[in-house]
């Protein structure tokens, strides 16, 4: 009823909404009109989110800017130190069967939710499970010798950040070849998990079909929604090297369009081959030797490693670089120690502390993607677009017309994205209350 329309209606809008601010944000490149000699809207030079902030907003809202693209940054590093340590446990120490979860009395409990159907990977290692009395559900998984799955993730999530981030003292240059490996991992695992979901579709021969909506998901929903498509950050790197820009609204608009067909087909298959109660949050961990060969199996386990230790150096500079230029003036020298110490450490030690004290991705996500995420990807451009559009008569003293317009150039848009933000911010935070 209200509650399914309202689940399809979610998803829909947010989609559509994402894409009405991107294309509305083709004026934001309006200070090169103190140029002479071009044209006002050429968007032939790089500029950063940061950089608009500081050219529209005053020094609260450029603070406010800082503190939403920091506190994102900040989930989404946390997100990455539990997916790539938890991969690994899945890879190295297979799956247990569901059977007691453990007590919630501990505010520092490690919820692993691993998917029964993964459960003959204990077979192929040297796995010992052992359970305690029922009445206590309590369990213990050891992974190798006397080793548990959570000591495992804590070991594992040591290495990791011992790895890599000390990367995040450095300055990370030339990343093509770091993009185009991650693509191919991405192209690669994205469709093996649906083809192997269809396949395992057909074999199993019948469908369970889930409930239309789940009042309890929606929350998480409109997070990973948001998450899903965020990149507003990564935009000007994006735009700007293109050298014909006659038919850029065109191409994004297709290009965002084929990424939500994606994304329709990962998690279309992924509810019809699967029982949704089993579903991992993780889901490339969902294809076990069961569903899929040794060899994939392991690929799609290991593959949150692979791409997103390529890429938690780079979101970490991004952040210690937003660190900087939220509490430090550019105008003043600082000493060694703060500035290559200090910030470095703050950008990386809170998302490890995070993944040490909790595993459950799907808060992490729900929680960045609601919140930072939702400040991200849809007030903040929504003010720069409305900033930049009074921002370009005052300076031209006459009417103009910009090469890029948006089809949405109406006032009504940008403020139909406010409403609809305000009002999944809330229907989520009165669902967390109610929740919790």
């Amino acid at each position: 009823g209200l509650v399914d329309a309202y689940y399809y209606l979610c998803t829909i809008l947010s989609f559509v909404f994402f894409l009405v601010l991107f294309l509305s944000a083709s004026g934001q490149d309006a200070h090169s009109i103190q140029e002479s000699g071009r044209d006002v809207f050429d968007i032939n030079e790089r500029v950063e989110m940061g950089t608009m902030a500081k050219l529209f907003f005053n020094k609260v809202g450029v603070t406010l800017y800082y503190i939403c693209i920091c506190v994102y940054l900040y989930g989404d590093l946390a997100i990455y130190a539990v997916a790539v340590p938890k991969a690994l446990v899945n890879a190295v120490c297979g799956a247990p069967p569901k059977g007691p979860s453990p007590s919630n009395s501990s505010n520092m409990s490690l919820d692993f939710d691993y998917n029964s159907m993964l459960s003959s990977q204990s077979e192929e290692s040297d796995v010992q499970l052992t359970w305690a009395d029922e009445s206590n559900h309590t369990s213990t998984h050891y992974c190798f010798g006397h080793v548990t799955d959570h000591q495992a993730y804590w070991l594992f999530l040591s290495i990791f950040a011992v790895a890599v981030g000390p990367f995040t003292f450095f300055d990370v240059q030339k990343t093509k070849l770091l993009q185009i490996f991650t693509i191919v991992m991405r192209y690669t695992a994205f469709l093996a998990m649906v083809i192997l979901a269809f396949i395992h579709l057909h074999k199993r021969g019948s469908i369970d079909l889930p409930k239309a909506a789940v009042v309890d998901g929606v929350p998480n929903m409109f997070g990973v929604a948001v998450y899903s498509f965020m990149c507003q950050h990564s935009l000007p790197s994006l735009v700007t090297p293109i050298k014909n820009k006659s038919a850029l609204s065109k191409v994004f608009a297709l290009d965002f369009l084929l990424i939500f067909v994606f994304y329709f087909l990962v998690g279309f298959s992924a509810v019809l081959a699967f029982p949704v109660d089993q579903l991992e949050d993780e889901y490339s961990n969902q294809f076990g030797t069961a569903i899929a060969s040794a060899g994939i199996s392991y690929f799609l386990r290991l593959f949150p490693v692979f791409v997103l230790s390529t890429n938690f150096p780079i979101i970490s500079i991004t952040l210690r670089n937003n660190l900087k230029s939220l509490f430090l003036n550019p105008d003043q020298q600082y000493s060694f120690v703060i500035d290559r110490m200090l910030f470095p450490i703050l950008a990386l030690a809170p998302p490890i502390v995070v993944a040490f004290a909790t595993q459950n991705l799907t808060l992490l996500v729900g929680y960045t993607g609601s919140y930072a995420g939702a400040g991200v990807q849809y007030i903040i451009p929504t003010a720069l677009v409305f900033c930049a559009r009074r921002y370009v008569p005052v300076l031209s003293g006459q009417p103009y017309m910009n090469k890029h317009q948006s089809p949405f150039k109406a006032r009504f848009w940008l403020v139909a994205v406010l409403v609809w933000t305000t009002v999944c911010i809330g229907f989520v935070t009165v669902n967390h209350i109610i929740n919790h």
